[in-house]
């Protein structure tokens, strides 16, 4: 690697980690003020901020990260599903 090379990494700022639709996914869920949320509910409104952070609107890659985050969420005990929807665990 050559001096400039070496240099120019060196000054570089730290990347910002990209806004992904899981992440926009949690965001709904952390600021939901509802007791419980529907599936589609997330879904839709995920899309949504992912698109406000830049992102381009697709409801169904927004449904395949709802659907991966909720898996997540729920096998560590963040989140439980029941007939009324999506809620938070205390």
């Amino acid at each position: 690697m050559s001096e400039n090379q070496q240099t120019t990494q060196q000054t570089q700022e730290p990347r910002k980690p990209k806004y992904t639709r899981l992440m926009s996914v949690v965001d709904v869920l952390k600021k939901s003020r509802k007791a419980a949320i529907t599936r589609e509910e997330l879904i839709k409104k995920a899309d949504q901020k992912y698109s406000s952070e830049g992102g381009s609107s697709n409801e169904k890659e927004s449904r395949w990260a709802t659907n991966v985050a909720l898996q997540v969420l729920t096998a560590y005990g963040a989140v439980q599903e029941s007939d009324e929807g999506i809620s938070k665990t205390s």
